[in-house]
């Protein structure tokens, strides 16, 4: 497997990656929406209910897409190296890996859905229904692991178009087995709740089966040999020292979720509702943020091993000035689009008050949380995760949470939403200030990140 990433025009190339994941990316947050839209005809208390979901649904996506970034980054540092059947080592380890520590964690939030979600305020009623649908998604999302584990291996070999063929796949057959699920259209007996989890599982395990078969059978990307127990448990190591601080730092925030989800929920179950709608929508609006930092882990990862520095500083300056200019335009847009989204997801009118105030403040702030992501991006791909998760740490809890709170005492919760937006502007500045230092890092002689 040839490392294609060490050449060529970086723009073009890192637009040639990023395109197809935004594309996925797309598909993944729309298979969200569907399931908000959908469970938002059945009443405002479940589409509270599977807001309050969203921190415990959001904690084991973090935890796969952080195995999975560890994952690419040292596939990509292998191929850059020109070691390929080391990649092909990480990449089938990291499946085994992945599976048994969500299967763990899933365990755990099984048998703690009632005290959790107590803990974040939701009352009993609500907790009926949280509960049809957490018992079948905690096993099910099980499945959906191998998918993202294995779409992250095809990531660091430079192809971003067949994960998101994959993701795509996925959202159509949850979009379209949604409504007759939920609903007990035709044939299809109505399961509400439990539908909306259902038609999750079944097209989390068909992806599996894809994925599977175009590792193993068309890349050839899988060891299908008895792995011995001294190199699973070497691989192993290494990617937990990468893929804890990327974890951690992905965990980070469902917890600051579910703490502005406790703000929130004084103001009521309307607020509740909306802001957790507005949550569901951030990942699509900052898409091209996110695209583009999916690829920065193995453009840099390539690049890092074949020692071609000056390409990963030229990636960081493209990627910030893209990011800063796309979010400013795509905030003007929102402004004057909020009435419409809002009333598209909310039947009631103070929740659709409460969204469109969302979409009109939040979004100023989105391309310094770009700069944020993208620099996260860059330090896990430059194998330094821990400085990534410092970088989202600083943001969400010394920055977000305190401004959140200081507004929400101030002035409820339009005071909330303007603390998240000024300290979304101050992380991003941190963020520049300090890749700026990298950059400076990449040029010197004996640079901590001169390392494979």
């Amino acid at each position: 497997m040839r490392a294609a990433l060490t050449q060529g025009p970086i723009g073009r190339t890192l637009f040639r990656m990023s395109l197809p994941m935004v594309m996925g990316i797309v598909a993944i947050m729309v298979f969200n929406f569907v399931d908000a839209y959908y469970i938002g005809l059945l009443g405002t208390q479940h589409l509270a209910a599977i807001s309050y979901t969203f921190p415990a649904t959001f904690a084991i996506m973090s935890l796969n897409l952080g195995l999975g970034t560890a994952n690419t980054t040292l596939v990509a540092a292998s191929l850059g190296a020109d070691e390929e059947y080391r990649a092909r080592q990480i990449a089938s380890y990291s499946i085994i890996l992945a599976v048994m520590i969500v299967f763990c964690v899933c365990l755990l939030g099984f048998l703690s859905i009632d005290p959790f979600f107590q803990l974040m305020g939701a009352d009993e009623s609500t907790r009926v229904l949280i509960r049809q649908y957490m018992e079948i998604w905690y096993f099910g999302v099980v499945l959906l692991v191998i998918p993202m584990v294995g779409n992250s291996t095809l990531r660091a070999t430079g192809d971003t178009r067949t994960p998101s063929l994959v993701m795509s796949m996925s959202a159509l057959i949850n979009g379209i087995l949604d409504p007759f699920l939920i609903f007990g259209i035709g044939p299809f007996p109505r399961l509400e709740m439990q539908g909306a989890a259902i038609s999750s599982v079944i097209s989390w395990l068909v992806a599996m089966v894809v994925v599977l078969r175009i590792l193993g059978q068309k890349r050839k990307m899988l060891l299908l040999q008895r792995p011995k127990f001294d190199a699973l448990i070497m691989c192993w190591k290494k990617l937990l020292l990468i893929a804890t601080p990327i974890v951690a730092s992905n965990l980070l925030n469902p917890i600051a979720l579910g703490l502005i989800t406790a703000m929130v929920s004084r103001f009521g179950e309307a607020a509740v509702a909306a802001t957790g709608v507005g949550a569901r929508m951030e990942p699509i609006l900052i898409i091209a943020a996110m695209g583009l930092a999916s690829c920065m882990p193995p453009f840099v990862g390539q690049n890092l091993g074949a020692a071609k520095y000056e390409r990963i500083k030229r990636a960081i300056k493209i990627g910030f000035r893209f990011v800063l200019l796309w979010q400013t335009a795509l905030a003007v847009l929102l402004y004057w689009a909020a009435p419409w989204i809002a009333k598209a997801f909310s039947r009631a009118e103070e929740s659709d008050e409460i969204i469109r105030l969302y979409l009109s403040v939040l979004p100023i702030s989105y391309g310094f949380l770009a700069w944020v992501l993208v620099g996260g991006a860059v330090f896990n791909g430059l194998h330094s995760p821990a400085k990534g998760l410092g970088l989202n740490a600083v943001r969400l809890f010394l920055l977000y949470i305190p401004f959140a709170y200081i507004g929400s005492e101030l002035n409820g919760v339009s005071g909330l939403y303007l603390g998240c937006t000024v300290a979304n502007i101050l992380a991003g500045a941190i963020a520049w200030f300090w890749l700026a230092r990298v950059s400076r890092q990449l040029s010197s002689g004996n640079s901590v990140y001169h390392r494979a």
